[in-house]
């Protein structure tokens, strides 16, 4: 009991995740967004430069079907940057959401091609699946800019030091059928693309593990207006249903992760690490394991907890009546007034225990 107040009160002021995310929407949306992008920039003495297309909507071929010279006219590139005798052909003849050439010269260069499929749109960004040209794959996250321009995270095999992660590329060609909207930046509820963004700097696997998890955006096409038909059937109690969320699977490892920095009254400055899980129990009730460790920076001091706690979920809470200290071989107790007793479920891959936000992984 003493470990989970001091836990509890050493964390009162938690770092909230900046996702939070959308509870229902389409399978997948269409997602409108078309042109041609090219990057050039220099920094310290090394050379980032990117030739891009996207269609979204309809695809592009690949650049062996539209570059058939040594050189070709651009806004910011070299005219030879997709001089086509030095293009792959691992991409002949096909077609997708896009294709690009990446160049980084610092004291040599480092080119790859690449081609981007199965984009969707989540939290008003767009994740897509590459593969280059030695068919090494991995996630894109695309963040759309006011002005047409996008910023990308996780394109190429490259390090990050030598890749084109936050580097804008301008929009050069807009390919969108005349009269289409385009995507453009947007505000998604209590989120922000900047912050998305912000959590792409830090936690780039962290963030792509969150946005594939996202229902996929409504886009402007999929919203009804207010006078349309509305389905036939009671509407679910008090406007909402419960939100889905998976607490565990058979196949997979779920937990549930937080983590803060923070300062702590006569403690000083603290790092407290924290996860959960769950799983269900015969009766139809639902155990949770919170484990956290807390490390003081001043003393360089180190606590560990450990509770399972057990209760019964109720809408998009999961309410405790008792709970045990597992670390240190307790049986279980009714839980106290003071102690945290509930789960608030906030999206499909977030939750709020003990005032804290905790973020889905999948192990």
């Amino acid at each position: 009991m003493k470990h989970q107040m001091k836990l509890t009160s050493l964390v009162k002021s938690c770092m909230s995740i900046v996702l939070c995310l959308f509870a229902g929407a389409v399978a997948h949306a269409q997602i409108n967004l078309a042109g041609v992008y090219e990057l050039n920039r220099k920094i310290e003495g090394s050379v980032y430069q990117m030739y891009l297309e996207l269609d979204f909507a309809n695809q592009r071929p690949d650049f062996t079907q539209t570059f058939t010279t040594k050189t070709a006219v651009f806004k910011f590139l070299p005219e030879d940057f997709m001089n086509a005798k030095k293009l792959k052909k691992c991409f002949q003849g096909t077609k997708a959401s896009g294709f690009g050439k990446y160049r980084e010269r610092t004291l040599f260069s480092l080119t790859e091609e690449f081609r981007i499929t199965n984009p969707h749109l989540k939290g008003g960004v767009i994740i897509a699946d590459w593969e280059n040209e030695v068919a090494k794959t991995g996630k894109v996250v695309i963040i759309p800019n006011e002005d047409g321009s996008i910023v990308t995270y996780g394109l190429t095999a490259l390090d990050r030091s030598l890749s084109p992660d936050g580097m804008r590329l301008e929009l050069v060609k807009d390919l969108l059928p005349a009269g289409a909207p385009g995507h453009r930046r947007q505000r998604v509820k209590e989120t922000s693309i900047d912050e998305i963004k912000e959590q792409c700097e830090k936690d780039l696997p962290g963030i792509i593990c969150l946005l594939q998890d996202m229902p996929d955006d409504e886009t402007e096409t999929d919203i009804q207006p207010a006078d349309a038909p509305k389905p036939a059937g009671p509407l679910p109690k008090n406007g909402n249903d419960d939100i889905k969320i998976d607490l565990w699977k058979d196949t997979q490892a779920i937990s549930f992760h937080f983590h803060t920095i923070s300062i702590g009254g006569d403690f000083g400055k603290f790092e407290t690490h924290a996860l959960l899980d769950f799983w269900p129990e015969d009766n139809g009730e639902i155990s949770m394991r919170m484990y956290g460790t807390t490390v003081y920076v001043n003393s360089g001091n180190r606590r560990e907890y450990e509770k399972i706690y057990t209760g019964r979920r109720k809408g998009n809470k999961i309410i405790f009546t008792r709970c045990m200290d597992s670390l240190n071989g307790r049986d279980y107790e009714p839980l106290e007034s003071w102690e945290p007793s509930e789960v608030v479920i906030k999206s499909p891959t977030q939750i709020v225990f003990d005032r804290c936000t905790y973020t889905k992984k999948i192990n």
